[in-house]
């Protein structure tokens, strides 16, 4: 007779819903789960200086742009600092 080996896998899973409840993001990962995170919560912050600033934006467009600019941080500052998007535009982290 042969014991039969049970193995069991726990897999953490982290999930980073928005304001709306929706879920933006699924990852066994922590640390990225916590980036993406931020970077939202970043986005929401620049669509409240949007609308502050004046800026007019419609909701989507708003919520669009602000986690594009969350999300480019790095590109953005280096542009604001004088730097030309033809300087920058391989540093886009989303292409």
């Amino acid at each position: 007779m042969y014991l039969q080996e049970r193995k069991t896998l726990i897999e953490q899973r982290f999930v980073v819903i928005d304001q709306n409840k929706k879920e933006r993001l699924v990852t066994t990962d922590k640390k990225k789960a916590d980036q993406y995170d931020k970077m939202l919560d970043t986005g929401y912050e620049l669509e409240r200086f949007f609308e502050l600033a004046g800026v007019k934006l419609d909701e989507a467009q708003s919520e669009q742009l602000g986690v594009a600019l969350a999300r480019e941080k790095d590109v953005v500052a280096k542009l604001l600092k004088g730097k030309s998007m033809d300087e920058l535009k391989d540093d886009l982290v989303e292409k």
